[in-house]
């Protein structure tokens, strides 16, 4: 409270002390984002994001806890949380985190995604898996690739991999490649081309963008899946790669 009271980009407008009153406040006075503890009496932290995320979708939840439990991160993100982060990291990551979350994005504590991708890389295939986000995502459960739910398609990220799958034309991979930078302000960090195999893109940008929705716009993209990758949900960094078709 005392590190927000001196942002001068962020008003502080009630404070709740359980998760019923920080519901029934929310609804009256609207905020753009609210700051919720996981353990509160009355309700916690998950029940509060549901009710919002049912009643006031518009209100972007953070989870601050001290909370390492990644079954809680799991469940705060089914439920609709656009944050989650550890109370050791908060004071460090809180401003930020709003500032992001409001403009979009999602950000999880750097501790947190490490143990879920070191978790899901020493799984055998049948135990991967990966925290749900709202709108589930529907996919092969022996693939890594998913389509994207309808949060994940707006998600603010900087930068990303695209991923072309083969086989595409190299007229087109270039077209699309022009389009990237001349129209949507892209910054083409590396390309790896292949004419048998997947041509892979990575790509940046100077202000987060909706890159998903952006790719899936374009009139000769098809098939827009998610792709895993040892990435973290951090502040304009994507938790996967995009993977599509190119015609």
């Amino acid at each position: 409270m005392a590190a927000l009271a001196e942002e001068p980009s962020i008003e502080v407008i009630e404070e709740a002390s359980d998760g019923d009153e920080a519901v029934r406040k929310s609804l009256e006075l609207m905020p753009d984002v609210l700051v919720s503890d996981l353990h509160m009496p009355l309700m916690d932290g998950h029940e509060v994001t549901r009710h919002l995320r049912e009643q006031a979708p518009e209100i972007k939840v953070i989870i601050n806890t001290i909370s390492e439990n990644e079954s809680d991160l799991e469940m705060a993100l089914k439920l609709g949380a656009r944050g989650y982060l550890l109370k050791e990291e908060a004071q460090e990551l809180v401003m930020e985190a709003i500032h992001y979350v409001y403009r979009g994005g999602i950000l999880v504590s750097p501790l947190m995604a490490e143990k879920l991708y070191v978790e899901r890389s020493q799984a055998t295939p049948t135990e991967t898996a990966m925290p749900e986000l709202p709108d589930d995502s529907l996919g092969n459960e022996n693939s890594d690739t998913m389509r994207l739910s309808e949060l994940e398609m707006d998600m603010l990220v900087a930068e990303a991999e695209l991923v072309i799958i083969a086989p595409a034309e190299t007229s087109v991979v270039l077209g699309f490649h022009e389009w990237l930078t001349r129209e949507m302000g892209a910054k083409v960090e590396n390309v790896v081309p292949s004419l048998v195999g997947d041509t892979v893109i990575t790509v940046s940008f100077e202000d987060p963008v909706s890159l998903a929705r952006i790719v899936s716009d374009h009139p000769s993209t098809q098939n827009i899946e998610k792709e895993y990758v040892p990435a973290t949900y951090l502040l304009g960094v994507s938790p996967f790669r995009l993977r599509f078709e190119l015609w």
